[in-house]
């Protein structure tokens, strides 16, 4: 791997648990993406794809999966400036109960709104809960 992008994985931390980040198997998972380094202690808190093998390195697309009582907030923001949250109601095994809108976020708006290398999962909450209210 490129001594530049290794250096840049080796300052990016889980903005939840604040464990390192690691290489993934290519993750497929239902949200219908694909990704290649996650947090290490758990894959779902934070994960991103990231373009270490062309001449501009940069992550493509991160995303943040965070439960809190009866609630599942999945953000995912793109490296063209867009952000997308999803809140699910999930049941004690944080399953989702009802999956019909899947697919079409809660809220998507042409901007990055989180800085994932600068925060916790207190901050995230709060800010989506912001956000909500004045949507």
């Amino acid at each position: 791997m490129d001594p530049i992008a290794k250096q840049i994985l080796n300052t990016l931390k889980c903005p939840l648990c604040k464990a390192r980040i690691d290489l993934l198997d290519w993750k497929d998972v239902s949200d219908g993406r694909k990704y290649n380094f996650c947090c290490s202690s758990n894959w779902e808190h934070y994960r991103n794809f990231f373009v270490h093998w062309q001449p501009v390195i940069y992550i493509e697309y991160e995303t943040v999966v965070i439960y809190e009582g009866h609630r599942k907030y999945h953000i995912t923001q793109y490296d063209d400036n867009r952000t997308e949250i999803f809140i699910y109601d999930v049941d004690a095994e944080n399953r989702i109960i009802d999956d019909k809108d899947k697919k079409k976020p809660v809220f998507r708006y042409d901007k990055k709104l989180f800085d994932f290398s600068n925060t916790n999962q207190e901050k995230i909450i709060n800010r989506v809960k912001t956000i909500l209210v004045f949507q």
